[in-house]
């Protein structure tokens, strides 16, 4: 990792977030480290020296979506959106989570999407700090290279998964899916998905 340490680094990490790095012996020797932990990944099960895994909420995807009309809370966000574009029409999973109808051609793409176990995921709520996150967590993993975190977008080094199906179909936006599933392995992918 460069210039950093274990120590150092989750010195770092406690500064500004809520999460410590974790030592991963790979069976070559060579060490890394994984930065499990967080509020957004409370339920993530995690050995001494395993890689995070997803339990409990977050080991599936919502399966299901359904269109939802004539609802008060939606005609008072579309009263309070700027534009009167809607913010929110589809509900997609039991425990009421909203996404915008733009989200239900890419739905079935984004639940199909093929995890690979060396994936590290930035899952969060909007507005939290996760852009900050996903760039220090891609520079540490690519021993802090400047230069190509200046020359390269983030969101082609690092995939913010559904950013396309949230805003839509913009022509000058790339497929985020398809962006996330060519980049090789190990990926860094940011997701506001719910669980």
């Amino acid at each position: 990792l460069g210039c950093l340490t274990y120590t150092r680094l989750n010195r770092f990490l406690h500064t500004f977030l809520p999460c410590s790095a974790v030592p991963i012996i790979s069976r070559t020797g060579v060490t890394s480290l994984a930065v499990p932990g967080g509020l957004p990944f409370q339920d993530l099960e995690l050995g001494r020296y395993s890689r995070p895994r997803p339990t409990g909420c977050f080991a599936k995807m919502a399966l299901v979506h359904e269109i939802v009309e004539n609802d008060p809370m939606i005609s008072l966000m579309v009263k309070m959106t700027q534009g009167g574009e809607p913010t929110a029409e589809v509900k997609i999973n039991k425990e009421g989570w909203m996404l915008c109808k733009a989200y239900l051609p890419y739905a079935e793409r984004i639940r199909k999407f093929k995890v690979r176990p060396d994936d590290v995921w930035i899952v969060s709520f909007p507005k939290c700090g996760t852009t900050w996150s996903q760039e220090m967590l891609w520079l540490l993993r690519n021993n802090c290279d400047l230069e190509k975190a200046n020359s390269t977008d983030l969101y082609t080094r690092a995939p913010f998964l559904e950013l396309k199906a949230i805003i839509g179909d913009v022509d000058a936006l790339p497929d985020t899916i398809e962006t996330a599933d060519r980049l090789p392995s190990p990926r860094l992918i940011k997701s506001h998905l719910p669980p």
